[in-house]
């Protein structure tokens, strides 16, 4: 993935919730079919290659499938790599989330003028 964050001087992009809270993203994940939103290892997070703080400038996220994913709740890759798998061999879908606070998906907010900018999302 690569994109760039564009912010006039002075603004800052803070979480949602906890805005003493670093923001946190984009953050790759995949979610599992059939994810009924609640049960844990349905969705899984590269936490693990997370851009800190969301800040203007050009990035490129390249995220292995075998690094350090962490579920919505409490599982990783390494201590569930069975649950991991089918969720990984079973995805519908794939994306990235912004958030930090109290979680990696739970939303950002500027305090001015911000856009983030895709140019390139590709999965091999």
């Amino acid at each position: 993935m690569h994109y760039r964050i564009e912010a006039d001087p002075g603004v800052k992009i803070l979480p949602v919730c906890c805005a003493a809270s670093p923001a946190i993203g984009p953050t790759l994940y995949f979610q599992r079919q059939s994810d009924d939103w609640s049960t844990d290892g349905g969705r899984w997070w590269a936490t693990f290659d997370t851009k800190m703080p969301i800040e203007s400038g050009d990035y490129d996220l390249d995220i292995p499938l075998n690094g350090a994913w962490t579920s919505v709740l409490t599982m990783t890759a390494q201590s569930n790599p069975q649950q991991f798998a089918s969720a990984k061999d079973n995805a519908a879908r794939i994306g990235f989330t912004l958030g930090g606070g109290d979680g990696y998906g739970h939303g950002v907010y500027a305090t001015g003028r911000a856009r983030l900018v895709v140019t390139e999302f590709k999965v091999e």
